[in-house]
């Protein structure tokens, strides 16, 4: 199987050129179970063209991370009743099974401390999955990066 996703950097991103309306599963070269999981998964399929809006055309200023897993964007975008909510757009470096395996599950899971799986593109071999923005950033990155320690205060 292939890789979720090819980019190799955020002006590759930029250069992309999509001219589809919306992703169906279908459009996605994907096998008839994995068409169930897009499906049963009550994720929002995103177009590029509404990504590249909602990070500023994958702008720089709005890269939070680079990774070997892949770029991590901040943007906004507008949910069923009009509002606006701010999300993290992840592009993903590994497998294509992984890659599902992380639609199946986190697009059904729900919890206070885990981001949210809104929704995903996915056509060619590009695959990019939209998260609620959690303002306190990543375990591993409070952890390990260069952020303020957590307060083990009980």
């Amino acid at each position: 199987m292939g890789n979720c996703l090819t980019f190799k950097s955020p002006s590759s991103i930029q250069g992309v050129r999509h001219n589809r309306v919306s992703a169906t599963p279908l459009m996605l070269g994907i096998t008839q179970s994995e068409e169930v999981i897009l499906l049963s998964s009550n994720l929002k399929s995103f177009t590029f063209n509404e990504l590249k809006t909602a990070t500023q055309n994958f702008h720089p200023d709005n890269l939070i991370e680079e990774g070997r897993f892949g770029f991590v964007f901040k943007g906004w975008i507008t949910v069923k009743n009009g509002t606006r909510m701010e999300v993290i757009v992840r592009s993903i470096k590994y497998r294509h099974l992984e890659c599902m395996v992380e639609i199946k599950y986190l697009g059904k899971l729900h919890h206070p401390n885990i981001a949210r799986l809104i929704g995903y593109y996915g056509e060619d071999a590009n695959r990019l999955l939209v998260y609620e923005f959690m303002p306190n950033g990543s375990l591993a990155r409070r952890l390990f990066g260069n952020s303020q320690p957590l307060s083990w205060n009980l």
